[in-house]
């Protein structure tokens, strides 16, 4: 069994008779959690305007898995409109489901007073990181208060994570590449599949010191060949080898 972290997926190779037949299986249809970290740039659409002659806002969401507080942003200063920094979320470390709800809040921010609440919504993990969505926000009362543009949403990974997945995707692919060979060997041969991936896994593992036999004995004969040919002093057994 091969599985393949950075695309979610597990390959299973099952036997049957002279056949093998892998599998791939889609690991969210058997569990949604993300085993990620997703970079997410969100922004806010014609935020609802104060009451009196300030009526811009200093916007700032809060992001929140019942009641475990999973990110916040920064405020930014008199703005309807505001574009907060991308942030990342470890999906890991939270336990963020796919389809579970999440809470996310918009507020306005104040130096002196209590925060005012613009809108909240309950959403899914799942529509935070379609990009291009808009998610409407609602006030206290139920009315709507502007709306949340996900602006862009992309699978964030360190340098060392991606190396991990390419090692992996590499597996993978060696390991269906040895089914196949197995395969068309063992038809060739008339040999159990298990015998012929013996027999190449041998040979990959030995493929450098059977090339330098090769070779030596390669090198001998033409060794030999040009010898005899020109009745040089490594001439062997002579009288058993005539010239025509």
């Amino acid at each position: 069994t091969i599985r393949i972290t950075g695309n979610h997926c597990a390959t299973k190779r099952y036997k049957s008779h002279h056949r093998i037949t892998l599998i791939v299986l889609c690991s969210l249809k058997m569990n949604t959690k993300i085993p990620m970290k997703y970079e997410i740039e969100l922004v806010g659409i014609e935020l609802d305007k104060k009451d009196g002659p300030f009526r811009k806002r200093d916007p700032y969401l809060i992001l929140k898995s019942g009641d475990i507080e999973i990110q916040r942003t920064e405020h930014i200063k008199q703005t309807l409109n505001p574009e907060w920094k991308k942030f990342v979320i470890n999906c890991n470390k939270y336990g963020v489901d796919l389809f579970a709800p999440v809470n996310l809040e918009c507020w306005d921010w104040d130096p002196v007073g209590k925060h005012d609440l613009i809108g909240t919504v309950d959403t899914t993990f799942c529509r935070l990181t379609s990009e291009n969505a808009q998610i409407q926000l609602l006030s206290k009362k139920e009315k709507p208060s502007g709306k949340i543009l996900v602006k862009s949403a992309e699978i964030y990974k360190t340098e060392a994570e991606i190396e991990e997945d390419k090692r992996d995707m590499q597996l993978a692919v060696d390991e269906y590449k040895l089914n196949r060979d197995a395969v068309n060997r063992s038809k060739q041969l008339g040999i159990s599949i298990e015998e012929a991936r013996a027999q190449i896994t041998y040979e990959k593992e030995n493929k450098g010191a059977m090339e330098a036999n090769k070779k030596r004995l390669e090198e001998g004969r033409k060794t030999f060949t040009t010898d005899y040919e020109s009745g040089g002093e490594h001439q062997i057994y002579n009288t058993s080898f005539k010239r025509n």
